[in-house]
């Protein structure tokens, strides 16, 4: 009966040491420092999910985007600087970039080059998520 005990109180022990080891405690990617996979202008992103099948191969990928800036939402911590080629029915549509921290701020007309990880498209975006200015 203690043997019975004994390893029910041992294995929840190993299993909590790890997940603390091994999810817990798993370092994270540095989007700021990793080669993007793929160069591209914005509005070549946004029509190969908008227009053909050709967008697979950019979910979860670092990706570089050369664009416009046409309009940057902020607040106190975050940045979202917007990239669009269209109206649709709910508005603008093109590219969303949420920028890490430190971010610039910059005005809408100018050139931009950022860099981030493309993590979808919820049919009016693409998002790109922990963007970095490259070139502004």
């Amino acid at each position: 009966m203690k043997k019975i005990l004994a390893i029910g109180l041992l294995v929840p022990v190993l299993v909590m040491g790890y997940v603390y080891v091994f999810v817990y405690n798993k370092s994270h990617t540095d989007y700021a420092n990793t080669d993007p996979e793929f160069e591209l202008k914005a509005e070549t992103l946004y029509n190969s999910f908008t227009d053909s099948n050709d967008s697979k191969k950019y979910l979860g990928k670092v990706i570089m985007i050369s664009g416009v800036v046409s309009s940057v939402e902020s607040t106190d911590s975050t940045a979202v600087v917007s990239i669009n080629f269209e109206e649709g029915m709910f508005g603008t549509q093109g590219v969303r970039c949420n920028m890490l921290s430190p971010y610039v701020l910059m005005k809408p007309g100018t050139e931009i080059l950022v860099k981030g990880l493309c993590s979808g498209y919820n049919d009016t975006d693409v998002l790109l998520e922990y963007c970095t200015i490259k070139k502004y």
